[in-house]
């Protein structure tokens, strides 16, 4: 495959089953980009170069030179064999790479750059509280987004699959599993705070060289879904929400927050 040669942009990964190409616009780090597939780089700066985890060597394509960070984190041999940090390119052309420090694998994948938004600083934000978490629970999906509230963006953010799944694939189907004991209802809600807290994890682990930061700093969680889900989560009226009569009336799915089972170290407020 004549990499320089093709129109559009592909990254092809070098694996021992065979290359896996995805196509990529131009603009993010490699790192980003491979970061939104399943083959991730280790990784724990945020993609500022100093934890010189992310190694990968070049084996087909035109990239940048050496940039100072890799100047300064790898050695002579691995500059001589085309050794480079993901974090540090930024990729316009195709390119063929092979991982050298492979991420264990994970069900998070990050959400593309693109689909980033600017918020409005909040109001009346407390110092001590740096960081929100945004949690679209879909039936499906699950999003997660780290805000920084100070400066009024997002830090990063994962989507992945609904482990909810497991206890049906719609929401009428786990609705009534969730009615069927207490404990199939306690498994379904903790089934999607324990997925919340682990792409918070997944987070803060790869963002920061300090994860300590981000949970100590963090002030809520926002979580929105439908009623059904939310119904789910807090554990309350999934019974009513079976019956017809209610479809097209008010049911309070507010969880009562006692700070147990919540998804991140912080007390977090679930609100629908």
């Amino acid at each position: 495959m004549d990499l320089v040669s093709d129109r559009a942009a592909v990254l092809c990964v070098v694996l021992a089953s065979g290359d896996v190409c995805v196509p990529f616009a131009p603009g993010p780090s490699l790192r980003e980009i491979l970061d939104t597939t399943e083959h991730r780089v280790q990784a724990a700066c945020g993609g500022v170069g100093v934890c010189g985890r992310c190694l990968v060597r070049i084996e087909e394509g035109a990239i940048d030179p050496l940039t100072a960070a890799e100047i300064h984190r790898l050695s002579p041999a691995q500059q001589a064999a085309g050794v480079r940090l993901a974090c540090q390119i930024r990729p316009r052309t195709s390119l063929r790479v092979r991982l050298l420090s492979p991420a264990p694998k994970s069900r998070w994948r990050s959400l593309p750059e693109y689909e980033n938004v600017a918020i409005a600083p909040p109001r009346g934000v407390p110092s001590a509280v740096r960081y929100g978490l945004a949690v679209d629970l879909g039936t499906t999906f699950i999003r997660v987004a780290l805000w920084d509230l100070q400066a009024a963006k997002r830090v990063a953010a994962r989507s992945g699959l609904n482990p909810q799944g497991a206890f049906g694939a719609d929401v009428l189907s786990r609705l009534e599993a969730a009615t069927e004991s207490p404990a199939r209802a306690r498994a379904i809600a903790q089934a999607a705070r324990d997925a919340i807290g682990e792409a918070f994890a997944d987070i803060v682990t790869r963002q920061f060289l300090d994860p300590d930061e981000p949970r100590h700093g963090l002030g809520r969680a926002l979580v929105v879904g439908n009623t059904a889900m939310l119904a789910l989560l807090a554990q309350r009226h999934c019974h009513a929400l079976l019956q017809p009569e209610n479809w097209e009336r008010a049911v309070d799915v507010t969880p009562v927050d006692d700070g147990a089972g919540q998804p991140c170290p912080a007390k977090s407020g679930w609100r629908g």
